[in-house]
This record gives structure tokens, C-alpha cells and sequence, in this order.
């Protein structure tokens, strides 16, 4: 992060990037560094998949993450029927219903 903050510019490990872009979204979030926050997002929604997006939904909605909650609303549009079936939908429709909309609404139906 510190190379960002002098650099404007973000170099990422070869390995456990993952975990770290989630440390730098959380980071990015609290210091309200808003570019470095998209860019986060961006670099997160390119490792979505059925295993990873329920995570990825959570995440986005904690730190106000448009453009990856905006990725999620993609995936979700193209895997709606799978993903409705699985349990963490119920729990996400629970906890926290606005989201559940949101997704509902680019899913299309």
C-alpha cells in the first residue's frame, strides 16, 4: 500500500494475491482512498466464481465496493438458478435483504 500511496500505482505478488487484495480493499476503505478501492474491486471480480461469490457479495457490501458489487450483479444475471438453490442465499436474503434485491434487480427477474 505504501508503494501506492508514493506511486499511484499497485504491484501485486505472484502468490496469495487474493488475501492481500482483500487486506488492501479493507485498507483502501478505511483511509478512503477511493481509486486504490476500485482497482481492488476490479482485480477481485476477475477470481469470481460459485465458490468465491457469496464471499466476494459480503465484501463488496461491507466497504461499499460499487464496482465489485456491480461484478457480482454480473455473475449473479449469468448464474442465477444455481445460485438461488444454494443455502448461503437464504442466509444472504436473511441478513441483509437490500443486497438480495440488488442482485434479484441485475439478475433480471
Amino acid at each position: 500500500m505504501l508503494h501506492y500511496l508514493y506511486t499511484g500505482r499497485v504491484v501485486w505478488p505472484e502468490r496469495g494475491v487474493t488475501i492481500l487484495q482483500e487486506a488492501v480493499l479493507k485498507l483502501a476503505d478505511k483511509y478512503a482512498l477511493y481509486d486504490l478501492k476500485a482497482h481492488v474491486g476490479e482485480k477481485l471480480a476477475e477470481g469470481m466464481d460459485e465458490e468465491r461469490f457469496f464471499h466476494l457479495v459480503y465484501l463488496a457490501d461491507d466497504h461499499s465496493c460499487e464496482g465489485l458489487m456491480r461484478a457480482c450483479g454480473f455473475f449473479f444475471a449469468g448464474n442465477r438458478d444455481e445460485i438461488v438453490e444454494e443455502e448461503e442465499w437464504g442466509k444472504l436474503k436473511a441478513d441483509r435483504a437490500a443486497v438480495a434485491t440488488l442482485l434479484l434487480e441485475a439478475g433480471g427477474k
